[in-house]
């Protein structure tokens, strides 16, 4: 069985990808290409937020993560 997975990316992560060596991919295209290995993945790219989203955006992470689990 394969379970439903919740992929959250900050729309603005300067860390993923990594520019020094990927500068050509976008944080949106890692969030595509990730999401598309996974079955049964949701991808949500938070605006605003970079690699600390769950912290930047903390009550839109909650209100994802709540409404994903129910």
């Amino acid at each position: 069985m394969q379970q439903p997975t919740l992929v959250v990316f900050g729309a603005e992560d300067f860390l993923i990808p990594n520019r020094a060596l990927h500068p050509q991919l976008t944080t949106a295209q890692v969030a595509v290409a990730g999401v598309a290995r996974l079955p049964h993945a949701q991808q949500v790219l938070l605006p605003e937020a970079g690699h600390f989203a769950h912290y930047e955006q903390a009550a839109e992470f909650n209100k994802l993560v709540a409404a994903f689990v129910r």
